[in-house]
């Protein structure tokens, strides 16, 4: 189909904007935030303000998918890098000082790479949802969607894993530390 042809149908077929849209930001949220919340234990298995306010973290991510799909669909896919970029430079020096102070700056780090890739495959495959509806290519769309999906509960899966190994690993390395230092006193 031309450009012109499935703008017409599109405009015909709101629908499919509101069913990619919705896969996007929602569904998108649904799925990321377990898999962030379990490598967020990585960094932090114990202190709770290790991530502070994460509901601001899920409304800029609901907000990002948003402005992803968009940019996406008006061709304009330079957007999300210079995003990125922005959203990276103001995190450095955090980074950088976490990594410091309690040597977990690389953890903070991989779980930001790991949420941005997330949203912007959310992003993708509601963009490419859209299309496929509006294209009437329906169980393109389902299969797209579905096998996302799947991707991100065997992800989350695997994160929880290994959130609990690493918290094991800490605390195997903690127990000798705290009882050498309780024999000192």
């Amino acid at each position: 189909m031309h450009y012109a042809e499935v703008s017409e149908r599109r405009n015909e077929m709101w629908y499919a904007d509101a069913i990619g849209y919705t896969f996007s930001v929602v569904v998108g949220h649904v799925f990321i935030k377990p898999v962030i919340d379990n490598l967020w234990k990585c960094v932090s298995p114990t202190d709770k303000s290790a991530h502070m306010n994460p509901w601001s973290s899920g409304m800029v991510g609901c907000l990002e998918r948003l402005v992803y799909t968009l940019s996406l669909q008006n061709g304009n896919q330079a957007f999300i890098g210079v995003w990125l970029a922005i959203k990276a430079a103001g995190k450095w020096k955090a980074w950088e000082g976490a990594d410091k102070v309690v040597g977990e700056g690389r953890y903070i780090y991989q779980t930001f790479l790991i949420g941005n890739l997330l949203s912007i495959l959310f992003a993708a495959t509601g963009f490419q949802v859209s299309q496929s509806i509006a294209e009437g290519r329906i169980l393109q769309a389902l299969a797209i969607m579905i096998l996302l999906c799947v991707g991100a509960v065997i992800y989350r899966v695997w994160a929880g894993r290994h959130a609990k190994q690493e918290i094991r690993q800490r605390e195997e390395i903690k127990s000798p530390v705290e009882v050498t230092e309780h024999n000192n006193i």
